[in-house]
C-alpha cells in the first residue's frame, strides 16, 4: 500500500479521554453550537466475532446551528458501538470530520 511506503506517513497517537473529559468537552460544544436534529442514515450493521461480543455500526448526520454567527451546519458521523457479552456498551467510537465544528 502506498501510505506505508510513504516515509512522511504516521499514524497518530490520541489518548483516549475519561468520561469525565468526554462530559466537558461536550459540554463546550452545546456552548457554541445548538443540535437541531439527528438523522439516521440507513440501518445500523450489527457484527458479532467468536467472543460473543458485538459491534454495532450506525451512520447519521447531526444538524447543529452555530450560535455566533448563525449559521446552520451539517456534520455526517459514523459510530461504532462495542457491546459486551451481557449486552452493556464498552467502548463508542465516532468518526467525523471536526474542521466542520470550527
Amino acid at each position: 500500500m502506498y501510505l506505508f511506503k510513504n516515509p512522511n506517513f504516521r499514524i497518530a497517537k490520541r489518548k483516549i479521554p475519561s468520561l469525565e473529559e468526554y462530559r466537558k468537552s461536550v459540554a463546550s460544544l452545546l456552548e457554541k453550537f445548538q443540535v437541531l436534529g439527528v438523522d439516521e442514515i440507513g440501518y445500523p450493521d450489527l457484527l458479532v466475532n467468536s467472543s460473543s461480543e458485538q459491534v454495532v455500526l450506525s451512520w447519521w448526520v447531526i444538524r447543529f446551528k452555530k450560535k455566533v454567527p448563525n449559521a446552520t451546519i451539517k456534520v455526517p458521523v459514523h459510530f461504532q458501538h462495542e457491546f459486551g457479552a451481557d449486552g452493556s456498551i464498552t467502548k463508542q467510537t465516532a468518526y467525523y470530520n471536526a474542521g466542520l465544528l470550527k
